[in-house]
């Protein structure tokens, strides 16, 4: 049987949704995905498979490069999870001051590690990507309204404590 033709609406030059009421995913959105996360000043590319942000499930194939900055942020009103499907990262879990509490190495399955995290209480989580790029779906429940940010991190439009903070990160990474 062969497979129709894939439709994807481009929000903007690192953002797309899926359109229609069936997606699939090739090795073609993964190769497209790394390229545009690779040419992005924040090192990061999506699709969102839910295509509008009003759905009640939000999945997201999303693409980082190596060195991007995500701030730690919490989901409050939902369980979350990651399934790496190429490449490494290491998430992050902290305490309400910032302290790390956990972290987990996430890698593809035939790696015979870890490639599947879901926590379902709230937390300050991050990521650091480990190889040159990671693509991994994300999933939690939506609609999605406004991000809550950890105070303890610095804003991405600080460069300086960025750049602290991220270093401080990536040592804890290899840790």
């Amino acid at each position: 049987m062969e497979n129709k033709s894939k439709s994807f609406a481009s929000l903007n030059n690192a953002v797309m949704a899926a359109e229609g009421a069936v997606t699939t995913i090739s090795r073609v959105e993964l190769n497209l995905l790394r390229k545009l996360a690779t040419a992005q000043r924040e090192k990061k590319a999506r699709i969102l498979l839910h295509g509008d942000s009003g759905h009640s499930l939000h999945e997201m194939l999303i693409t980082h490069s190596n060195g991007s900055y995500i701030r730690p942020h919490i989901n409050e009103s939902s369980a979350k999870s990651f399934l790496v499907l190429e490449g490494e990262m290491m998430v992050f879990f902290f305490d309400d001051r910032g302290g790390i509490s956990d972290r987990y190495l996430l890698r593809p399955e035939k790696s015979g590690g870890d490639f599947m995290l879901r926590f379902q209480n709230p937390v300050f989580h991050t990521l650091v990507v480990m190889s040159e790029t990671v693509s991994f779906l994300e999933t939690v429940l939506g609609p999605h309204r406004q991000t809550r940010y950890a105070e303890f991190a610095p804003e991405p439009s600080d460069r300086l404590a960025v750049d602290e903070y991220f270093a401080w990160l990536v040592c804890e990474s290899q840790k």
